[in-house]
């Protein structure tokens, strides 16, 4: 299929909005992206532009980059949406190599730089993603609204890196250039910095007063709630978020996360099919209907969902320590310890939890497990803790030591924080144990 009938894509409230080359995972009929030359629109309705996901978009353009038929300019634009959607896959390394070969040929991409800056604002790499800001700022060409969106993610990355003062400096220049971006509160606070479940709900009450019918900032104000296990109410905003928009994928994936937190498994397994009816290859959906059926003891079934999670995005220790516990209690240990084995070999050996994989391997034992805790601070600190307790207890089920596994799954459900897995699986489990 040739380049001519490539589907262009809207952005939704998060990355590029109106410049060059936006994408975004959801189209409408009127807004219509089109390339110089060998690119012209095609019409979907909303439905259809829906399913028509980001791993299509990817697709589509791979041969037509390869193929050597494109103008440079062409091949510019190409590369620029291939490298958005590689982003929003969370494939980190290819968007990179995407922005990278469009600076290559123009250094002063304004577009590209602030594409490249959020692809290293999201790997924490936040030095590097300041200089490439700084250069869109000044050098960059960018209009009003694009030098917002630049100036708002230097925002973003100054408070990560502890400059409030300076963010804030930021936030009110993105504001001043364009008012739409009133909501920047809300981006401060979760999406770029993977902080959307700690982020206080009040932060988004300015966005949503000065547009009460954008349903992301509904599904920004439950990923907040969700993060402070206030269930009920997370779940209220993201059905508001599905009445608004009943197409977004997140709502429904968000929304199946409440349920599966509040033991409504076969309503949360439900969400999490609406969600990848309009996302099929979308690997946190994957996982989190996977924790569901682990919690149903679906254990297969979840296996495979996590499976195929890994195989869309194969850098998430936590689905690799997941899929090795459904596989035990699926009967199929020696299939888990290959899987966990080959798993390891492509993820940061430096990180936390690798301690916690190496340990499902036999390759450290309990002690040198908790001395791998370390000395972090506060949430990371408990992040640790929780983690030690519930996986280790986990374990001792997979051996039979129910002692064992009553005592450290009832340290977890004290450590782990309320809104994550390990907390709802470790009362699960203990209620398993139960005569």
């Amino acid at each position: 299929m040739g380049f001519a009938r490539m589907t262009a894509f809207v952005v939704t409230g998060l990355l590029l909005a109106a410049v060059p080359f936006s994408v975004a995972g959801r189209a409408q009929t009127s807004d219509e992206l089109e390339i110089e030359g060998k690119i012209d629109a095609l019409e979907l309705g909303a439905e259809a532009a829906h399913k028509k996901n980001v791993d299509g978009l990817i697709e589509e353009l791979t041969p037509e980059i390869e193929s050597g038929r494109l103008s440079p300019t062409e091949l510019e634009r190409a590369l620029g949406m291939r490298c958005w959607a590689h982003f929003e896959k969370d494939m980190l390394d290819l968007a990179l190599a995407d922005c990278n070969r469009v600076l290559a040929d123009d250094p002063d991409h304004g577009v590209a730089l602030v594409l490249r800056a959020s692809t290293r604002i999201r790997q924490k790499r936040f030095a590097a993603a300041i200089g490439d800001l700084d250069h869109a700022i000044a050098e960059g060409g960018l209009d009003d609204q694009q030098l917002a969106l630049a100036y708002l993610r230097r925002g973003i990355v100054r408070q990560a890196m502890g400059d409030g003062k300076s963010a804030a400096d930021d936030v009110q220049r993105a504001v001043s250039l364009d008012a739409r971006l009133a909501n920047a509160y809300r981006e401060v606070s979760e999406a770029m910095l993977g902080r959307g479940k700690n982020a206080a709900p009040q932060s988004f009450d300015q966005a949503m007063a000065f547009d009460p019918k954008s349903a992301t900032s509904y599904v920004d104000r439950g990923l907040g709630r969700l993060g402070r296990g206030q269930f009920d109410q997370a779940a209220d905003d993201f059905s508001k978020a599905l009445e608004i928009d009943p197409y977004l994928a997140a709502a429904f994936h968000h929304r199946g996360e409440v349920r599966f937190h509040q033991g409504r498994n076969e309503d949360a397994v439900a969400d999490f099919d609406r969600a990848l009816d309009l996302d099929p290859r979308m690997a946190p959906i994957l996982k989190s209907r996977a924790l569901a059926e682990f919690s149903l003891g679906q254990f297969a079934v979840a296996a495979r969902d996590l499976a195929a999670a890994i195989e869309t995005h194969d850098a998430d220790p936590y689905a690799a320590l997941w899929l090795f516990l459904a596989q035990h209690r699926a009967g199929a240990g020696a299939q888990a310890t290959a899987a966990l084995r080959q798993q390891m070999s492509g993820l940061d050996a430096a990180k936390w939890p690798m301690p916690i994989l190496r340990f499902y391997a036999a390759e450290v034992d309990e002690p040198a497990l908790r001395a791998a805790i370390g000395t972090p601070e506060g949430a990371e600190r408990r992040r640790r803790a929780c983690d030690v307790a519930f996986y280790v207890g986990e374990r001792a089920l997979i051996t039979g030591d129910m002692a064992m596994a009553g005592r450290l799954l009832t340290e977890a459900t004290a450590a782990c924080p309320i809104a994550t897995a390990e907390a709802v699986m470790a009362r699960t489990d203990l209620s398993r144990l139960q005569p």
